[in-house]
């Protein structure tokens, strides 16, 4: 989801249409082959002419379709109702296009967990496929990995096949013969899984060289039909004769690669990514292995979304919508895994991806205040989000929806605009990441150093950087980027210190916890906040931060009361307000360098996106805006990514043993420009 039609065009030249040419071309090869539902409706609408060419391998029985869920979200991470009512779609719109019903479950990322075998009974799954880590994970070896296994949770039962690694490094980067000697040592085993991307054939760099320009598909299809200890199955037909008998436990788990991307650092893996640490070495000194839950913990961006998708299905399940409604339809597309998580894709890293997530989640939930609120114009809602670990209070109108966290300095972690459906603070924190000791050592390098001329580079070996400079934007942020994250910091600070995060604080606002008080009238919602804290240098402060969302208009404001007692306080207090760039073309250019403003106003323009957003900051001495940009690693190497922007004003606080307090308004407000 989420994926411009040209860059999926691209992708279907050079991958999923050549492969499915040669793939017909000879029919002797049986497969086994999954499209999520989405790929099924850009191909109807886009190329009827693949579809019909799908049909025709399909009814000559060469092709087995695997089912799943329909926007490929991780299952075991998705309400239940959720599952089956993806996984119930997909199927029908399988059996509607080929007129055979899927065979099997796809589990998407291969992330499984214990409990898997309950939800595709559930759904029909009867069979899954699973790496060979996982079951070597529960004691097995690899020779033992060439059948599949029963897995039972709580009396249900599903057939399991392990995904032979070996085979997914050797298909199709390594010569031909790699893959050939490999099976014929393992002859008289029962049966050798291969299952990886598609995209792999074609899509990832210098694959479609190999595959095709290369001929490495055509001369692997013909080596297999010559070898007639070698046959092709369509894996529902070979589990009739070949039942799975042995029972196996396996522990939560995905595939080997994906469990490192998952482990959140530690304090000394980032000491050593500071000093430049090969990423090899620093994968060498994971003492463990993670599974795919361990991104929730790892980004606490991509919680929050997750906590905000559990908040709406729960919204629109309790209207009692049995069919496929299109709020629930939204609700599904907003749970396609790819924007909760980061590997050696963009992933979460990709700022339209996690705004495509948000427009599909906020729709849905604009379509659940619809049904709850009907045609009224100024109703307001006061609630709290019961998915979070940390309470967090939602303050929404028709307009806008403000999310506030009183334990992190009272900060504002979501901002929808819901007339566009565009969460306006979408950002991501810049941290750490295992491969930035790469970027920190080299700049430019495009293959892998004894590698063949004529064989393909695996993304998982490869470190090429698509720009120059990467190194010089590893800056990591010292809090979430929120809007209203407040600091008091030293009165000689300037756009420098925040832009490299160097900055002297005076107190610790963005940490402080905050009390709070609801307030509600007919007009408007508010949160008020108060907190008090003590200044490095023994200053007692009390601070007072009210919140305001407005029935009618698209605007919130945030009032500031600050006191002093006793002592004399000389500081700058400086809020940031964090927007994402939206991936928003205009965006993109306007903001891409530091700005200082003298005036009280800033205008942030979506052009693309027809929004622009406006800071009013009276009494601000001026105004800094910085461009935060991520480094992060895509399929095509190291790349940067403007995540958003920081707007910073400044004001001198001067409390004087004569005067006490400090009292300043910040508003902000989102029109549609079209």
């Amino acid at each position: 989801m989420g994926n411009k039609d040209e860059i999926i065009e691209r992708i279907y030249e050079r991958s999923y249409l050549p492969f499915l040419k040669i793939l017909d071309a000879h029919p002797k090869i049986s497969v086994n082959l999954h499209y999520t539902g989405f790929l099924l409706d850009w191909f109807e609408k886009n190329h009827s002419e693949f579809i019909d060419l799908l049909r025709k391998v399909v009814e000559r029985r060469q092709v087995e379709l695997i089912g799943g869920a329909y926007f490929e979200p991780i299952i075991a991470v998705i309400p239940n109702g959720d599952a089956r009512g993806q996984t119930r779609l997909l199927s029908e719109k399988i059996t509607s296009i080929f007129g055979v019903k899927p065979a099997g479950f796809w589990t998407a990322e291969r992330a499984w967990e214990p409990q898997l075998p309950e939800i595709l009974s559930e759904v029909g799954g009867g069979h899954t496929f699973v790496d060979d880590i996982s079951f070597e994970s529960a004691g097995l070896v690899e020779s033992d990995c060439f059948e599949p296994y029963a897995v039972e949770s709580r009396g249900s039962f599903v057939s399991v096949f392990p995904i032979l690694k070996k085979l997914r490094y050797c298909i199709p980067f390594q010569p031909v013969s790699k893959t050939i000697s490999y099976l014929r040592a393992a002859r008289g085993a029962s049966i050798a899984v291969y299952a990886d991307d598609g995209e792999k054939f074609g899509a990832w760099p210098s694959t479609y060289e190999q595959v095709y320009e290369r001929g490495w598909l055509e001369s692997f299809f013909a080596k297999i039909e010559s070898q007639s200890w070698i046959e092709t199955v369509k894996v529902s037909e070979y589990l009739k004769s070949h039942p799975a008998n042995k029972r196996i436990y396996l522990p939560a788990s995905t595939y080997s690669e994906m469990m490192e991307w998952a482990i959140p650092l530690n304090g000394s893996e980032i000491q050593r990514i500071k000093r430049g640490a090969p990423i090899k070495k620093i994968e060498a000194s994971i003492p463990h292995r993670g599974f795919w839950r361990l991104f929730l913990a790892k980004y606490p961006e991509s919680a929050r979304m997750y906590s905000k998708m559990l908040a709406i299905s729960k919204n629109l399940h309790t209207l009692g919508d049995s069919a496929e409604t299109d709020p629930i339809i939204d609700l599904w597309k907003g749970q396609c895994n790819d924007a909760y998580w980061h590997g050696v894709f963009g992933g979460l890293y990709a700022t339209i991806l996690r705004r495509i997530t948000y427009q599909n989640l906020i729709r849905a939930q604009v379509s659940y205040e619809r049904k709850t609120f009907g045609s009224k114009e100024d109703w307001l809602s006061i609630s709290e989000n019961s998915f979070s670990q940390t309470r967090e209070i939602n303050l929404d109108s028709k307009n806008f929806g403000a999310v506030v966290v009183p334990s992190a300095g009272g900060s504002i972690c979501e901002l929808d605009f819901k007339p566009l459906h565009l969460n306006m603070v979408d950002t991501l924190a810049r941290r750490p990441e295992r491969y930035h000791g790469e970027v920190r050592k080299k700049s430019n390098r495009t293959i892998v150093p004894g590698r063949k001329k004529n064989q393909s580079e695996s993304i998982h070996e490869s470190s090429r950087s698509k720009e120059k400079g990467l190194k010089e934007l590893l800056v990591y942020d010292r809090y979430p980027k929120f809007a209203f994250v407040d600091y008091l910091v030293s009165p000689d600070s300037e756009i420098d210190s925040f832009a490299k995060q160097d900055f002297v604080e005076v107190g610790p606002l963005p940490s402080c916890r905050y009390e709070v008080q609801i307030q509600k009238s007919n007009q408007s919602a508010k949160a008020i906040q108060t907190s008090g804290i003590r200044t490095g240098k023994g200053i007692d402060i009390r601070i007072t931060k009210e919140v305001t969302v407005f029935a009618r208009e698209p605007k919130l404001k945030v009032e500031y009361s600050i006191e002093s007692h006793g002592k004399e306080l000389d500081a700058l207090f400086v809020p940031e307000i964090n927007l994402g760039s939206l991936f928003d073309q205009t965006f993109l250019e306007n903001y891409k360098e530091n700005k200082i403003l003298s005036s009280e106003n800033f205008d942030i323009t979506y052009g693309d996106l027809g929004a622009r957003t406006r800071i009013s900051s009276p009494g601000a001495k001026r105004i800094w805006a910085i461009p935060v940009r991520t480094v992060s690693l895509s399929e095509e190497g190291f790349e940067s990514n403007l995540q958003g922007i920081s707007v910073l004003p400044s004001y001198e606080l001067q409390l004087s043993s004569g005067e006490h307090s400090f009292k300043t308004v910040i508003e902000l407000d989102v029109q549609k420009t079209e």
